[in-house]
């Protein structure tokens, strides 16, 4: 399937659930770039959208994916603002548009150009006009001449100096990634002054000041005033501090401005450090974030490596781990599988968010059945207990308040394809559906099943439970290794004694003897 198609595809399946945020979808985008594939979402509201936006939906569509499944290779889910300068597509985008600056690119040259900025202006299926400086109207034919999507340019049309840009930039961060800006500024204050030491000489007293406005940058010298100078890097005459302003009084600081004059190249250096610092600190809070609170929830991975045991498992914005004790006996990983795993713990690292990850663990096959069993997410089934011996068997309880729905047959399926689908998840671990119930006798005969049970005797006081089977099932029952035994005692909480007929009756004559 191709790239556009794709795009097609996952567009339509997106937008119901980005309109029912009250948000605008403004783009799909499904790409290779370095090796790897891409599906980029782009949403955006007026004022912007923020990082609460971008989870929200990330969130809900990474769910729809995983469940629809309409790309069969691995890729990265990212969704974000457009941006500053988002791309034009669509005729309500020019509509709401009009009258911004927008930039043009067609394949035939227009007066010479290729690229051609102006005033967005009217529109029709034909042509767009744009309204240049120059007071001049501009007719460019839509179709097959405009070489891209056409980019919204910045407000007033005027190209604005880089300060100006830091600052448009940083406000972008706080609403896409939902990084405060002040913070940034601040840190970017504290590394200017580092480096201008570094390149300009040790001024130990110094300050550098952002304007928040402009985003000018300019350096301060600081110098205490005093009687008498020891040290004029540091210090300054009470006589020489009052020739600039007469209130000066001792003890106070005089402040000189030392801005060199390429300091512009350092500090934008300096900046994009502070910069891409801190947006990687706060995509790992943002992983963290979504992470920590889907412990216990169910997760679509790709497998990317095997190293000592370990799978790691790519989740797209981060990577996790199923160690070998959570791996399923007998399974067998290789690199690009597509695998459904357990989220058991996530930790707060300095190299960003643990994310630890289980096959093994019986909430696994709790989530599996929500997910394929519709009577279950909404509540008519329920699921009482799960018994799990990862690979071999696995021992479900379900009941339902309903008696016009049968909780068994609703996790069975049709033709049994509601369980098929979670045992081949689970490559082919059997799984046994028993009907719950409050009486423990009824419920202690189910959780044996397959085998049938003749009677059962309990004890509430030691919870133990005496069970009596035909001499035939009295394998069945026990099962192999005396697993179905086992896993119908952790399904029930009971202790479970099985005897087959002829063996009661022993025990009954002995007894009366």
């Amino acid at each position: 399937m191709s790239g556009s198609k794709i795009q097609d595809i996952v567009f339509e399946m997106v937008e119901p659930i980005v309109e029912e945020k009250k948000l605008e979808l403004v783009a799909v985008e499904y790409l290779k770039e370095g090796g790897n594939w891409y599906l980029r979402i782009y949403i955006d509201k007026e004022g912007g959208v923020d990082l609460d936006d971008c989870q929200s939906v990330s969130v809900e569509v990474s769910d729809m994916l995983d469940k629809k499944d309409p790309i069969s290779q691995a890729y990265f889910l990212e969704v974000s603002s457009p941006g500053i300068e988002r791309i034009l597509q669509k005729d309500k985008d020019f509509l709401k548009f009009r009258g911004r600056q927008v930039v043009v690119h067609t394949y035939t040259a227009i007066d010479g150009k290729k690229k051609i900025s102006g005033e967005l202006g009217q529109f029709n299926d034909q042509n767009l006009e744009l309204n240049s400086d120059k007071e001049q109207t501009i007719s460019i034919p839509r179709e097959k001449n405009i070489s891209d999507k056409i980019g919204l340019g910045r407000r007033g049309g005027k190209k604005k100096e880089m300060n100006y840009e830091l600052i448009g930039a940083l406000n972008e961060l706080e609403r896409e990634k939902g990084i405060n800006s002040e913070i940034i500024l601040e840190a970017i204050e504290a590394a200017l002054v580092s480096a201008y030491k570094k390149n300009f000489g040790s001024h130990s007293n110094m300050r550098v000041h952002i304007d928040r406005g402009t985003g000018v940058i300019k350096v301060y010298s600081r110098r205490t005033i005093v009687d008498e100078v020891s040290n004029n890097k540091e210090e300054i005459a009470l006589s020489e501090a009052r020739r600039m302003d007469p209130r000066y009084e001792l003890g106070d600081i005089v402040e000189s401005e030392v801005t060199p004059k390429d300091f512009g190249r350092i500090a934008a250096q300096t900046a994009k450090q502070v910069v891409v610092q801190r947006l990687r600190e706060a995509e790992r809070d943002m992983v963290f974030n979504e992470f920590a609170n889907r412990e216990g929830d169910i997760v679509t991975g790709v497998v990317q490596r095997i190293e000592n045991k370990n799978v790691f498992v790519d989740l797209g914005k981060t990577e996790a781990i199923l160690g070998p004790n959570e791996q399923m006996p007998g399974e067998h990983y290789k690199n690009g599988e597509r695998i459904k795993n357990y989220i058991i713990d996530v930790k707060k690292t300095t190299k960003g968010p643990q994310i630890l990850l289980s096959r093994t663990h019986p909430g696994l096959l709790k989530r599996l059945f929500e997910l394929e069993v519709p009577e279950i997410h909404d509540g008519t089934v329920e699921i009482k207990n799960v018994a799990r011996e990862a690979g071999a068997r696995s021992k479900i309880a379900v009941y339902s308040k309903n008696e016009n729905v049968d909780p068994v047959g609703s996790c069975v399926g049709p033709k049994g394809l509601r369980v098929q689908a979670i045992v081949n998840e689970l490559k082919g671990e059997k799984i046994d559906i028993v009907k719950w119930s409050s009486d423990p006798v009824k419920f202690i005969a189910n959780s044996l099943s397959p085998a049938k049970v003749i009677s059962v005797d309990v004890s509430l006081d030691e919870k133990m439970a005496k069970v009596v089977v035909p001499d035939y099932q009295l394998s069945l029952a026990i099962g192999k290794e005396g697993q179905n035994a086992r896993l119908a005692a952790k399904l029930t909480g009971w202790k479970i004694d099985i005897k087959s007929e002829s063996q009661d009756i022993s025990i009954d004559e002995n007894n009366e003897e």
